[in-house]
């Protein structure tokens, strides 16, 4: 959970985001908290990638500040700082993994830790080893990414960039786009993940902190501290998780609530008919 004593480890202010005479995200303001898990919701297409990737420096805020502990490294909507130094305490995993084909899972693990912190070949090999161990993917990392499950691949990704040990990590929709199999899966990766990081970084007091950007409720609920609610490129409901539903007011974030509440109604509805069905 979140350490009040400690200022956030990140924090954006009035961020604005437009692509020609589209504004994407607007006056957008945003804590997270150390050793805490923030989950990001709405409706598709109200900017919630787009967030994570002008946290990750991949694309250039039209305004606003972006602060990582006590330094800035976005002012006004330029960067303070270059990106690629950026990116080595911000880590991104993309919904669609972009593992290199070509490479086994070790290589994919390790090349960051030899491109962008310099590591040696022996060093980033043990640091892949004991990340991979952590999350479950040992026996793997002699295969190649097209011989992998889904599964296997999300952890692979989150291992890729829990190497770099990245003060915030950066999650887009990584329980998307899968079986509900994998999906549990995910959530199980996601988990040891943290436990891993939380745990490695706890006698030093190392700051922490996750965003997941979802479309899955439920898994924002279950797995996140606080819950975040955009709508109209800015944050409009910003709750701790338990006590989300009884506290959001604004009316797109009701009826996004409203609209989860009775699909699921209809699920239950359908499997008790199917099921009332069998016994025939």
């Amino acid at each position: 959970m979140a350490d009040s004593e400690i200022d956030p480890i990140l924090t954006v202010r009035g961020l604005d985001l437009r692509f020609n005479d589209t504004e994407v995200l607007r006056d957008l303001s945003l804590d997270l908290n150390n050793r805490e898990r923030l989950a990001v919701i709405g409706r598709s297409g109200v900017g919630k990638s787009c967030l994570l990737r002008c946290l990750a420096t991949l694309e250039q805020p039209s305004s606003g500040d972006m602060r990582l502990l006590d330094s800035y490294y976005c002012k006004g909507g330029l960067f303070t700082e270059p990106p690629h130094l950026i990116r080595q305490q911000i880590g991104l995993v993309f919904q669609h993994f972009n593992l290199f084909p070509n490479m086994t899972v070790l290589r994919n693990i390790t090349l960051p830790l030899e491109r962008v912190i310099k590591s040696s070949r022996s060093v980033a090999i043990k640091k892949a080893e004991r990340a991979a161990e952590a999350l479950g993917i040992s026996d793997i990392l002699n295969k190649y990414p097209n011989s992998i499950s889904g599964g296997q691949a999300q952890r692979v990704a989150l291992c890729r960039a829990l190497v770099l040990r990245p003060k915030v990590l950066l999650l887009d929709e990584v329980t998307s786009a899968v079986d509900p199999e994998t999906s549990l899966e995910m959530v199980k990766a996601i988990d040891d993940l943290w436990k891993f990081e939380i745990g490695d970084k706890s006698e030093g007091n190392e700051p922490f902190g996750l965003i997941v950007v979802t479309h899955d409720y439920s898994f924002a609920k279950s797995f996140a501290d606080r819950i975040a609610f955009l709508a109209g490129g800015k944050v409009v409901e910003d709750h701790q998780s338990d006590a989300f539903d009884r506290n959001i007011q604004h009316p797109h974030a009701i009826r996004y609530l409203n609209a989860i509440q009775s699909k699921a109604l209809r699920q239950r509805q359908s499997s008790t008919e199917k099921g009332s069905v069998s016994r025939i």
